[in-house]
């Protein structure tokens, strides 16, 4: 993926998200997608690792019923069929998604790295 389209896929995944949009969010995910992070070790308990798009739904769509949700993209790094989405969140944290994408472009693997509130906001 070069970087004029990870940025197109990151401003997109980000509009999805602040659209408050569940099925735009997910069309980005490959039905076998495992998820790891720390917000859904605090939602449902366990080791924050979410397998398969049911489970990742049931995450996300908290997010969205969430009004002040609002996502601000600050920058996107590219590997190897992988990308990092670094945006701050409605409560200026840093955020960074590390994607990775399976053959047919969809999000297989996905890891949420969160940083400390931006206190200049």
């Amino acid at each position: 993926m070069d970087i004029a389209h990870a940025r197109e896929h990151a401003q997109a995944w980000v509009e999805a998200f602040n659209a408050h949009d569940l099925d735009a969010v997910m069309a980005f995910y490959a039905d076998d997608i495992e998820l790891r992070s720390p917000l859904a070790a605090r939602a449902f308990g366990g080791d924050g690792v979410l397998k398969g798009k049911a489970a990742v739904r049931e995450f996300f769509a908290l997010g969205v019923a969430n009004p002040k949700l609002q996502f601000e993209l600050v920058d996107v790094l590219v590997g190897v069929r992988a990308i990092s989405v670094l945006y701050r969140n409605q409560a200026g944290v840093l955020v960074a998604d590390n994607e990775e994408f399976d053959a047919d472009g969809r999000i297989c693997r996905m890891s949420a790295c969160y940083g400390a509130a931006d206190r200049s906001k």
